[in-house]
């Protein structure tokens, strides 16, 4: 039984309207005895979703019903929850007891009913039968003839096109005439048709009424032609130019019947965040396009909508419609099967509107500690820039300028006039202990270069330097690059080992590295040849005076072109200050030689 409520529920969704202004809903309900089958399933539709989910304020609704006469059931404009429950309360009380159908009688009445309702709201009319007029005695619209079947057929025809001409919105829902079910379930009814029976024709009758001879029977005269005859509702269809719903269990009636387009809720979200995205999903049931816009999405009270949001749909199209939410800090974190309702722009009118979103709200992340971690990492990596790219370069430069003129003083010291190589070895061992270079110690000369006489020549001086470039470096020789005021201090960045393979000038991540202005990585490259140290332009914008390698660099000036300025480069082989300090000593040796000359 639920499933075939769930099946209609929507059906009377066709008197609905897609327009802005308030609707008047209009239903006109046979509640004969051959509507039995099927009542339940009507009256769950009206209570599940026609009053309680579909209905917006302002909106007007009317139940008419009719058997062997019409009558006015509920007439209510819905303003509250209370006029919902009067609704509500009124349809329970319905029941399927007439014994007869008197549908022109039923048709003129509708329509003089709706004829009085105000103009300003717009009429959806929706009419549920199984489309049969079988009138009791004594009506307007006796259907015993033939003739009088086909004066019922132009009658109702002419109150249909008249419904068209209003422009109201009609629809009709058509149940299955299915005696022998109704008979049956009223056997075991609540005695309404306890006492009715069935005759040899198959119509129902009480048991004070005799059968209809072939001279009365509206439905017998002429078999299943006959009933054919009293069938009205395809001449009501043909008027207003409208199909006729065929109700089946099983069957979604409900969109097809109204036209308006159908969401649907997700299934479980899962885990989210307290804001979060949910897919709804639209379908477009007429031929037309329509753009749809969701205005505002309500629970407790409150909008979790972040922004309006809107979807165009094709033509019998579907879609999906995302609308991004927040839910308020007062939702704490846990499962929730939550109600919401949607609203959207006036133009349309979308079911169900009401549903549910399951979900689980996840703890929210703390961002006072993600901020202190975040604070943390920044304080170590200024830290590490402080020390290794600073501090350390900076207490390196004065260690080595410290241990060069503590070495200078030593030996100078120990040199006296005749200059004992014993008292030179001595004060040299002493300041080989403290740190000439940012690359470590620098040997210094050992005892096997002092001469007896106490002097070193310069050749043993010179072969001893290349000794140890070769001991530091094998196959490669120290130089270093500089550039006019970029400062050279900076902890022996420009001081590199230089053999036979190319290493690029430059800024970025260059081997030598131009960091005083801005300019490309890699725009030049040196390397030693068999005549020397080989300067390669590779951009060549950066030296236009160039016209090609320079061969045999060293102490060379380059000119560099930059948008900065002019700048010029030097590369030049790289002395340690102990050899500079030796040198110093031995220029007595070759007199009018400057400390230049000798390095």
């Amino acid at each position: 039984m639920m499933k075939r409520a769930v099946l209609i529920v929507f059906i009377i969704l066709a008197a609905l309207s897609l327009a802005a202004e308030p609707m008047d809903m209009i239903v006109l309900l046979d509640v004969s005895q051959s509507m039995f089958p099927y009542f339940d399933d009507t009256i769950n539709f009206l209570l599940k979703d026609l009053i309680d989910g579909h209905l917006q304020t302002g909106d007007g609704f009317h139940l008419l019903s009719f058997a062997g006469s019409p009558e006015q059931e509920i007439h209510r404009v819905i303003n509250s929850e209370s006029d919902m429950e009067a609704v509500l309360a009124r349809i329970m009380l319905l029941h399927p007891l007439g014994r007869h159908t008197d549908l022109l009688f039923a048709m003129n009445y509708l329509y003089d009913y709706v004829s009085r309702l105000p103009l300003r709201t717009s009429k959806n009319i929706l009419i549920l039968t199984d489309g049969i007029h079988d009138p009791p005695p004594g009506t307007s619209y006796p259907a015993e003839t033939a003739a009088q079947r086909e004066n019922n057929r132009e009658e109702v025809v002419r109150v249909a096109t008249k419904m068209k001409r209003e422009g109201w919105q009609v629809r009709l829902i058509q149940f299955p005439r299915d005696l022998s079910s109704a008979a049956d379930s009223a056997g075991t009814g609540e005695g309404s048709l306890a006492e009715e029976q069935i005759d040899t024709s198959g119509e129902i009758r009480s048991p004070e009424e005799k059968p209809k001879d072939s001279s009365t029977s509206s439905i017998n005269e002429s078999g299943p032609s006959g009933e054919n005859d009293s069938n009205l509702y395809d001449s009501i269809s043909e008027a207003l130019g409208v199909d006729i719903i065929e109700y089946e269990s099983g069957r979604e009636l409900s969109h097809a019947a109204t036209g308006a387009p159908h969401l649907q809720f997700p299934d479980n979200l899962g885990a989210v965040a307290r804001s979060f995205t949910v897919p709804f999903t639209i379908t477009n049931y007429i031929d037309n396009s329509i753009l749809i816009k969701l205005n505002r999405i309500q629970t407790r009270g409150i909008n979790i909508l972040d922004e309006p949001v809107q979807l165009k749909l094709g033509a019998e199209g579907s879609g999906t419609l995302n609308a991004h939410m927040t839910l308020p800090e007062s939702f704490e974190p846990g499962e929730y099967r939550l109600d919401v309702e949607l609203f959207f722009s006036d133009d349309l009118r979308i079911f169900p509107r009401k549903g549910e979103l399951i979900f689980e709200l996840k703890s929210p992340v703390n961002l006072a500690w993600i901020k202190i971690v975040l604070f943390v990492i920044l304080g170590l990596a200024l830290l590490y820039f402080l020390l290794f790219y600073i501090i350390f370069p900076l207490s390196r430069h004065i260690e080595h300028n410290a241990g060069a003129d503590k070495t200078y003083v030593s030996l100078q010291a120990a040199s006296g006039s005749d200059r004992d190589p014993a008292a030179l070895q001595k004060a040299g061992h002493a300041a080989q202990s403290e740190p000439v270079h940012a690359k470590g110690k620098v040997p210094l000369l050992e005892a096997s270069h002092y001469t007896p006489g106490g002097k070193i020549p310069l050749s043993q001086i010179s072969s001893s330097q290349t000794a140890i470039l070769q001991d530091m470096k094998p196959g490669h020789r120290p130089i270093e690059f500089r550039l006019s005021g970029q400062n050279p201090y900076n902890g022996g960045r420009n001081i590199r080992w230089v053999g036979k393979n190319s290493r690029s000038v430059g800024g970025g991540g260059s081997f030598f590295l131009i960091f005083l202005i801005k300019v490309p990585e890699r725009i030049a490259e040196v390397t030693f040849t068999e005549t020397g140290l080989r300067f390669t332009p590779i951009r060549e914008e950066f030296f236009p005076s160039l016209s090609g390698p320079i061969e045999n660099c060293l102490n060379k000036p380059v000119l560099l072109e930059t948008e900065y300025g002019s700048f010029t480069m030097v590369f030049r082989e790289w002395i340690s200050p102990l050899e500079r300090i030796n040198h110093v000593l031995h220029l007595t040796d070759h007199p009018g030689v400057t400390p230049e000359d000798m390095v």
